[in-house]
């Protein structure tokens, strides 16, 4: 028998939290697992906060958020940067839920939400190109479940507790902690038809073959942990 990943019940009333960053403050809706909402707290005090106030951004650009969760990064930063075009990829369905639900609330138009991982370690070459032809027709007319559907599966895992902790189980041992789960996979080459300007990045096991894959693009900011 299969095993499988046990989610409880979400409660009748959403969680939610209070979110700032840039100058913004907003309520947003969270999974129901603590950790999501802890870790992207931290993150946003300790690395998006001090990266994004040392810079000048300019008014207009493309921002990919990788890891997005419920949008801690995306909303605020779309509020901040009404110019810019948002794209966010999370492949939890939980905090993909949680993260649409968010965009609508704020009847967001420059932020799209795709239920899937990104990676640089997808070896079918005819996919990118497929996949770029998609992504190319711009946030306006971006079908995520399209684009979603167009992904090939690639092996995750994810733990147990923390479900808000995904990373590529490729080459990776198998670990009590964690149970496998395949993901539709965007490849990183196609991003760079959106010609990125910045990209948040939360990627365990994946980051280094995204970067490699996008260091000749557009992108002039780039944040995130490794």
């Amino acid at each position: 028998m299969s095993d499988t990943l046990v989610r409880s019940e979400a409660p009748e009333t959403a969680k939610t939290i209070e979110s700032r960053l840039l100058g913004q403050s907003v309520t947003l809706t969270i999974p129901a697992d603590s950790f999501t909402s802890g870790d992207t707290r931290w993150r946003t005090k300790a690395i998006y906060e001090p990266f994004l106030t040392a810079r000048s951004l300019p008014r207009t650009g493309t921002a990919i958020d990788i890891g997005a969760a419920y949008g801690g990064f995306a909303i605020p930063f779309a509020l901040a940067y009404p110019g810019w075009e948002i794209w966010c990829f999370e492949p939890d369905a939980d905090a993909f839920a949680a993260l649409v639900a968010n965009i609508e609330a704020l009847e967001l138009k420059n932020v799209v939400a795709l239920n899937v991982a990104v990676s640089g370690d997808i070896p079918e070459a005819d996919i990118p190109s497929r996949l770029a032809t998609l992504i190319a027709a711009g946030l306006q007319k971006a079908d995520p479940a399209r684009i979603a559907k167009a992904c090939p599966e690639m092996p995750f895992r994810q733990h147990r507790e923390k479900l808000g902790y995904v990373e590529s189980s490729l080459g990776v041992a198998p670990h009590e902690d964690f149970i496998d789960h395949d993901y539709p996979t965007l490849p990183a080459s196609a991003l760079t038809g959106l010609k990125p300007t910045l990209m948040k990045i939360i990627a365990p096991g994946c980051a280094k073959g995204i970067l490699e894959t996008l260091r000749d693009s557009t992108l002039d900011f780039i944040v995130g942990e490794i």
